[in-house]
């Protein structure tokens, strides 16, 4: 799996709790997005890019750099 699905699932859960409280007006997403940003854990960011890189280097090893 993809660095990105793993870092939306995770906000997705956090926007979900967060949902009740917003209004319809721009700012109140964007404090939302900025508080589930801070509230990610970095070990949980850090496995995910480690999974990543991972998965690159084994594709590259498979179609020899190209």
């Amino acid at each position: 799996m993809s660095i990105n699905y793993h870092v939306w699932v995770a906000m997705l859960e956090h926007y979900q709790r967060h949902m009740p409280k917003l209004t319809n007006n721009m700012m109140s997403c964007k404090t939302v997005l900025l508080t589930i940003q801070n509230d990610l854990l970095h070990e949980f960011i850090d496995k995910a890019i480690l999974s990543f890189n991972n998965r690159l280097r084994s594709f590259d090893a498979t179609t020899d750099g190209h």
